[in-house]
C-alpha cells in the first residue's frame, strides 16, 4: 500500500504578546481577497540609517496525497504596509509576490524580478515540505531622524488570488539590520522553513536574508541575534470573498473536556452539573473574565460534555442519552443525534459521550455509540448553520474519552484504549473532508490511552496514559499515512513518565493544550483525585522526536474559600484550557467533584500555568513547594436548578 508524507501545515504564532491580540486582524470587505493583519513594534529604538526588512510568511497548504496533479499559484497583489511614528504617516509599498505549489520540482526556491512594485516569486516541492514558505518582503530605509520603539497599529495590507485553493493562512514580522543590499537577488532569502528541501539548510526561518543575517539587531517585532526575521503576528486566515477569520479561534486547536469557554469580549464557562456516573442536570454559565452575569440552563437529561464556537458564541452540550443542547444566547435547543446503542468507559455509560467544536467551519463532532463501527463507537458531525447532522461514522477503535480537534489540519484526534477497554492504546487520526466525511488512520503506540490533545500551532500531539503516571507525545508534522481499512499512520513519539508524583487510581486521565502562542498543556487525574502537571511544549516541531520543555507537578489543588477540600471531578474530565484575550496568558480550568460535597457552594479553579512552571520545586524534582496557591483562583458555580443526586447514569 502506499504511503505518503502529512502536509500537515505547520502555524507559527506569535513570541511577544504584543503581536498575539484577537482584535488586531481586518479586512478591506470591497476587495475579494483582501486582508490585513496589524502587530505592534517592541519597545527598541530604531536608528536612522538603519534597514527594516519587513517580511511575510505562507502557511502551507493542507495537500493530501497526490491532490496536486498541476501546479497551483498563490498572488498577492496591491501590498502595502502603513503606521505612524512621532505623528508622521507612512505607507511603505511592498513588492507583489506569487507562491506555487509544483508537484515536479524538487526544491524550494526564491527569486525577485525588479520592476514596478516587483514581483517575489516562490516555488515548493509538494512532498516532504515542513512548516511556513516565504511569501513577500520589503527593505525599508529608516530616515536619518530614526523611529521610536513601540510603533503601534503596523498594519500589512494585500489581495490573495489563486485558481483552486479557497483560503490562506499568513503572516509576517519585522527585523532590524545595520548593513543591508538594495539588490534583493544578493541577500539569498531562503525560501521555507524546511531545512533540507531548499539550498539553505538550516533552522532558520522562511524570509531570512542568509547573506546579511550577521547583522541583524533589536527592533521592529525581533530582539536580534538568531531572530533573523524578527517574531510573527498571529495568523490571519483569509479566502477569496474576503473574509478574515482570528487565528487564535480558527487556527488553533480547542480542547474537548467536559467544559466549554466562549473566548471574546468576556470570558466564560459552560459546566455540566453531570457525568457518566451522576445523574443531574443541566448546565451552569460561569463568567472567568469580563462582566457577564452567571447563570443555569435546565437541560432535559443529564448533561457530561459542552464545547463552544467562540466566533459565533455558541455552545453545543451533549446529554448521557441521545439528546444534543444547542445553546444560543439565552436559548437553549434540543435535537437527536445518530447514537443507537451505549457506551462503556472506564469512567461510566454514554449514548452520546462528548463533544468537540471546528470553530473554522462551524461544525461540531459527537462522540457516541454506534453499532456500524466494530469498537462500537462513532463520530458525528453536526453543522452548526442548519443544525443539520451527517451520516455516523463507525470507528474501528473507541473513540477517546477526549477527542480535540484541529481546524488547520483537518483533523480530528482521538487517543483510545483501541477497539475494546483492553486492546491496548492505539491513536486515531481522523481526516475531515471538504464534505465533512471522515477518514480513519491508527497508530498502535501500546498504554492505556484516555484523552488527546494537540499544541495546533506546532503539530505537537499529546495523550494521556490511564493508570500510569505517562503522557505520550508526537509530532504530526512528520505523519506518514497509510491507505486502508482503517488505514495507518506513524510519527516521531515517545512515552514520557511524569514521575515526581502520582494521580490517584487512574492515573493520568485527564490532558488539554491552551491554545495560542504560549505552547502550555496541562495533565491530571480524576475521580477526586486534585494533583496536575503543568507541560511547557516545544515550540518548534518538523524534525526528531519531540520531548517536554519542562513541566511543573502540583501535588493537589488549594482548598477551596469554603474551606472544603478540592476534587477533580467525573468523567469525562472536567478540565479545559484558554488563553486569555486580555492578558495573553494560558489557564487550565478545573471543575470541583460533586455539587453536594461543597454545597450550597461549588468551585472551577482556574490555574496559571506560566506562573505554576516558575514557582520554586523540591531540589532534584519537578515537584512544585506548596499548592501553587499563588497561581490559583476559585470562581463560584452557581447551583442547579434542579435537586442534585448522586444517581448512577445507565442504560
Amino acid at each position: 500500500m502506499k504511503t505518503f508524507k502529512s502536509q500537515l501545515a505547520k502555524v507559527s504564532f506569535a513570541a511577544l504578546a504584543s503581536c498575539f491580540t484577537f482584535a488586531s486582524l481586518a479586512v478591506a470587505a470591497d476587495a475579494p481577497g483582501a486582508c490585513s493583519q496589524s502587530c505592534n513594534f517592541n519597545r527598541a529604538p530604531i536608528a536612522g540609517g538603519t534597514t527594516i526588512w519587513f517580511n511575510s510568511s505562507l502557511n502551507q497548504l493542507r495537500l493530501g496525497p497526490n491532490e496536486l496533479k498541476t501546479p497551483l499559484t498563490i498572488y498577492l497583489t496591491g501590498v502595502t504596509i502603513t503606521f505612524t511614528a512621532n505623528g508622521t504617516p507612512y505607507t511603505v509599498s511592498a513588492p507583489n509576490a506569487s507562491v506555487t505549489y509544483d508537484p515536479g520540482a524538487t526544491a524550494a526556491t526564491t527569486t525577485f524580478t525588479a520592476g514596478t512594485p516587483g514581483m517575489w516569486s516562490t516555488t515548493l516541492p509538494t512532498k516532504r515540505l515542513a512548516s511556513n514558505s516565504f511569501l513577500d518582503a520589503v527593505a525599508f530605509s529608516v530616515p536619518a531622524g530614526g523611529l521610536p520603539g513601540g510603533i503601534e497599529h503596523v498594519t500589512w495590507q494585500g489581495t490573495f488570488s489563486n485558481s483552486s485553493s479557497s483560503a490562506v493562512d499568513w503572516q509576517w514580522a519585522a527585523a532590524v539590520y545595520t548593513q543591508f543590499s538594495a539588490n534583493y537577488n544578493a541577500l539569498g532569502v531562503k525560501p521555507v522553513d524546511d531545512g533540507e528541501v531548499s539550498r539553505y539548510q538550516n533552522s532558520d526561518h522562511a524570509g531570512t536574508p542568509e547573506g546579511f543575517k550577521a547583522y541583524v539587531t533589536r527592533g521592529g517585532t525581533g530582539d536580534g541575534g538568531s531572530n533573523h526575521c524578527g517574531y510573527s503576528s498571529a495568523t490571519a486566515h483569509c479566502d477569496k470573498c474576503g473574509s478574515a477569520e482570528p487565528a487564535a479561534m480558527a487556527a488553533a486547536c480547542v480542547p474537548l473536556s467536559s467544559i466549554a469557554v466562549t473566548v471574546g469580549a468576556n470570558v466564560n464557562a459552560y459546566v455540566p452539573f453531570g457525568s457518566w456516573m451522576t445523574a443531574i442536570n443541566g448546565v451552569a454559565e460561569v463568567p472567568l473574565e469580563g462582566n457577564s452575569t452567571a447563570t443555569t440552563f435546565v437541560t432535559p437529561g443529564v448533561v457530561n460534555s459542552c464545547a463552544a464556537n467562540s466566533m459565533t458564541g455558541e455552545v453545543v452540550c451533549t446529554e448521557n442519552t441521545n439528546n444534543i443542547d444547542v445553546i444560543n444566547g439565552s436559548t437553549l435547543t434540543t435535537i437527536t443525534s445518530g447514537a443507537e446503542t451505549w457506551v462503556t468507559y472506564s469512567g461510566g455509560t454514554c449514548e452520546n459521550c462528548g463533544v468537540a467544536i471546528n470553530a473554522a467551519n462551524n461544525t461540531a463532532a459527537i462522540t457516541m455509540g454506534n453499532s456500524s463501527g466494530a469498537s462500537g463507537t462513532g463520530i458525528q458531525i453536526l453543522n452548526l448553520a442548519n443544525n443539520s447532522l451527517n451520516t455516523p461514522f463507525g470507528l474501528a477503535n473507541m473513540a477517546s474519552e477526549g477527542v480535540s480537534v484541529d481546524p488547520t489540519r483537518n483533523l480530528i484526534l482521538s487517543a483510545s484504549y483501541g477497539a475494546t477497554l483492553t486492546a491496548g492504546g492505539v491513536y486515531d487520526l481522523l481526516q475531515v473532508g471538504s464534505d465533512n466525511s471522515l477518514t480513519e488512520y491508527g497508530n498502535s503506540v501500546g498504554g492505556a490511552l484516555d484523552s488527546a490533545a494537540e499544541d495546533c500551532s506546532t503539530g505537537i500531539a499529546l495523550s494521556s496514559d490511564e493508570f500510569s503516571d505517562n503522557i505520550y507525545i508526537t509530532d504530526l508534522t512528520q505523519a506518514e499515512f497509510t491507505a486502508g481499512s482503517p488505514g495507518t499512520w506513524t510519527a516521531p513519539g515517545q512515552f514520557i513518565n511524569l514521575n515526581d508524583g502520582g494521580y490517584g487510581a487512574s492515573g493520568t486521565a485527564s490532558i488539554v493544550s491552551a491554545p495560542g502562542p504560549n505552547h502550555l498543556a496541562l495533565v491530571g487525574g480524576e475521580f477526586g483525585d486534585s494533583a496536575y502537571t503543568a507541560l511547557q511544549l516545544p515550540a518548534a516541531s518538523g524534525s526528531g522526536i519531540p520531548a517536554l520543555v519542562d513541566y511543573a507537578y502540583v501535588s493537589k489543588m488549594p482548598n477551596c474559600p469554603n474551606g472544603g477540600v478540592f476534587e477533580t471531578g467525573f468523567d469525562p474530565h472536567k478540565v479545559t484550557a484558554y488563553t486569555s484575550p486580555t492578558t495573553g496568558k494560558s489557564y487550565a480550568v478545573i471543575a470541583d467533584y460533586q455539587i453536594v460535597d461543597d454545597a450550597p457552594e461549588y468551585y472551577v479553579g482556574v490555574i496559571d500555568l506560566a506562573c505554576v512552571l516558575a514557582l520554586p520545586r523540591t531540589s532534584g524534582t519537578h515537584t512544585v513547594v506548596g499548592n501553587a496557591s499563588t497561581c490559583t483562583r476559585y470562581v463560584v458555580v452557581p447551583a442547579p436548578a434542579v435537586a442534585a443526586s448522586t444517581t448512577t447514569a445507565t442504560p
